[in-house]
């Protein structure tokens, strides 16, 4: 362990906190869409020549968005967003700490593994985010002692893209099966 340790794993639980926020963030907000076209569609679709097949249709978005709603209360997004926050200000702290020694101490060893066990460890997909958004962010890049490849770059904007995607089909999905049951 080295204070580059400390500092790398401090921006990784960084990006892992604000991921966890997002994925909560947006799971209430399609559980409200989808809540919300269900019931502008059963008021649209009230006394449709096809009732068996609409009443179908419904059951299944309505066992689709129960779903939803289990997936992500399981998901205890903020509650781990919470333990990664508590974790990098403990880290914060100990790289304070450590900054100004030339080696870290025994105590400071112990400590750094204390706060690694307090949680999860963050995904591999918030390490490069930390990669990238460092290098992004640093004027000299040979202050940085791991930099950001290719590759992670390409991780990095493709992940962009497909939050992008799928926040398009979070919309679109409940309009296209209501369209479906209208035509």
């Amino acid at each position: 362990m080295n204070k580059d340790s400390i500092w790398w794993t401090r921006k990784a639980w960084i990006n892992a906190e604000r991921r966890l926020l997002l994925c909560a963030h947006w799971s209430n907000i399609s559980l409200f869409w989808f809540s919300l076209c269900g019931v502008f569609a059963s008021v649209l679709l009230l006394g449709e020549e096809k009732p068996e097949v609409i009443s179908k249709v419904f059951i299944c978005f309505s066992v689709f968005v129960f779903c939803v709603s289990l997936f992500t209360s399981l998901g205890r997004y903020k509650e781990r967003a919470n333990e990664f926050k508590q974790g990098y200000i403990e880290l914060q702290q100990l790289y304070i700490d450590v900054k100004s020694k030339s080696a870290p101490s025994e105590d400071d060893i112990n400590n750094y593994s204390k706060i690694l066990h307090s949680c999860e460890n963050h995904s591999s997909l918030d390490f490069i985010n930390a990669k990238v958004e460092a290098y992004k962010n640093t004027t000299d890049k040979k202050d940085l002692t791991i930099t950001a490849g290719t590759m992670d770059f390409i991780i990095y904007y493709s992940i962009k893209i497909m939050n992008v995607m799928m926040y398009m089909l979070i919309f679109t999905f409940p309009i296209s099966v209501i369209y479906t049951c209208l035509g």
